[in-house]
């Protein structure tokens, strides 16, 4: 009685591993086509939005297989709908900024896929692509949501286990070799699954690194860009003193050397962070102090372009809860911008005032320049969109991407008065 409890216990355990082993196949199988739909999506929202819909499709063709077609639009609203099913499982990709439309097919990433009865994209919890069944009873079932902003597609998969590929092979072997076989089994079993758990891990991973990395190595390179021009120019005043024989500022511009330097040190700190996937700590940042450190980093522009600085902060909200050197660069950039936006002025102020809303805290900062131009209200969050011929337009979109990291959020306006205004909320420090 032993023997055949113990048989047929190993045999069970013999089929489960089988079953195991083709649900790890098939889920296998919607992942890759999970990542093979997310992978052009993330073309979709990347490149076509840089196009201006005059660009010959059949060149485009060759590296965007799934465009379609390519049109012009007229009128359309900035916030209406940017998807927009069409026949056959396509649908038109709007961008309202350019004025164009694509059209998109996915069906062929899809097609043919007989591991499993049923295999679905979703758009508004309708069906848009269907293989296989559309209605069925299954063992399996997956979903998976394609997290892209302008397309939130849904991919929903169906599947039963092959019950004749089991081979009864073991069921004999159990018989004779019951214990080995139990011991090997559930040994091997555990090895694999957590072998298929760490390979998906690490799948995850660097496919979000490499997603980011692309936008990070912009940024920063933008980011070490100002510190260095700024170090090229105390060396070269440094040098003239020196040939003058005025050594009493010479320290004053090693001092703002100096801090340059450890600048462009925090920055390739953060940006190693970034690439080893290191948490970011958010910490209570005092933004007097956060100021006056950028005030000193850019002390040699707002001198040279006669800017005067004034700042007020709100007893109750002189605190947020932020990463502190991205909150400095995010507010370097913006000071940058508004120096340069008053160049041709006589003199120039920069504002900035803080208030508390509840459990955020919302920072604004005026300038007396032209203000934004109706252009730049509309598109200066987009990568590489400037006003400025020296200018790579990548700026304003990292100052995006960090105040959005550090769950704050970011507006642009013109002030009645004059001038650009510029709109930060972030989280309120506990105090």
């Amino acid at each position: 009685m032993s023997w055949l409890v113990l048989s047929i216990l190993s045999a069970g355990l013999a089929g489960l591993w089988q079953i195991q082993q083709q649900y790890d196949l098939r889920n296998a199988e919607f992942y890759r086509i999970q990542r093979a739909l997310s992978n052009i999506l993330t073309q979709n929202e990347t490149f076509l939005p840089l196009l201006s819909g005059n660009e010959s499709l059949a060149a485009l063709q060759h590296k965007f297989p799934q465009l379609l077609a390519m049109e012009k639009t007229q009128g359309r609203a900035l916030d209406s709908q940017r998807v927009e099913p069409a026949q056959a499982g396509r649908y038109w990709l709007y961008n309202p900024y350019q004025q164009t439309r694509f059209l998109i097919e996915l069906e062929p990433l899809m097609r043919n896929k007989t591991d499993f009865l049923s295999l679905r994209l979703l758009w508004q919890q309708q069906p848009m692509i269907i293989e296989g069944s559309a209605k069925t009873k299954a063992f399996w079932h997956w979903q998976q949501a394609l997290a892209h902003p302008l397309q939130p597609f849904v991919l929903e998969a169906d599947a039963n286990p092959a019950w004749r590929q089991l081979s009864w092979l073991p069921l004999i072997s159990a018989t004779m070799l019951w214990g080995i076989i139990v011991a090997a089994t559930l040994a091997l079993f555990s090895q694999r699954q957590q072998q298929k758990r760490a390979e998906q891990r690490a799948l995850y991973y660097q496919h979000s690194r490499l997603n980011a990395l692309g936008e990070i190595t912009a940024g920063m390179v933008h980011e070490i860009n100002q510190p260095l021009t700024a170090i090229q120019t105390y060396v070269q005043s440094a040098q003239r003193l020196v040939a003058r024989g005025e050594y009493g500022m010479l320290p004053q511009a090693l001092e703002a050397s100096l801090r340059q330097t450890q600048r462009i040190s925090e920055l390739l700190k953060r940006f190693r962070d970034n690439v080893s996937q290191k948490e970011i700590l958010l910490e209570a940042v005092d933004l007097s102090v956060m100021l006056a450190r950028v005030a000193a980093l850019l002390e040699r522009e707002m001198r040279a372009a006669d800017i005067t600085l004034n700042s007020q902060f709100a007893q109750d909200a002189s605190s947020v809860l932020a990463d502190a050197l991205w909150l400095e660069q995010i507010f370097h950039n913006l000071m940058s911008n508004a120096i340069q936006a008053q160049q041709n002025s006589a003199r120039g102020t920069i504002r900035i005032e803080s208030r508390r809303l509840q459990n955020k805290i919302e920072i604004v900062l005026h300038d007396g320049g032209p203000g934004f131009s109706h252009e730049a209200l509309q598109q200066a969050f987009m990568p590489f969109f400037t006003t400025r011929q020296e200018g790579i337009g990548l700026g304003m979109t990292l100052t995006e991407t960090l105040i959005l990291r550090m769950n704050g959020d970011i507006t642009l306006s013109n002030d009645p008065a004059g001038g650009a205004r510029v709109t930060l909320r972030l989280p309120a420090a506990r105090k």
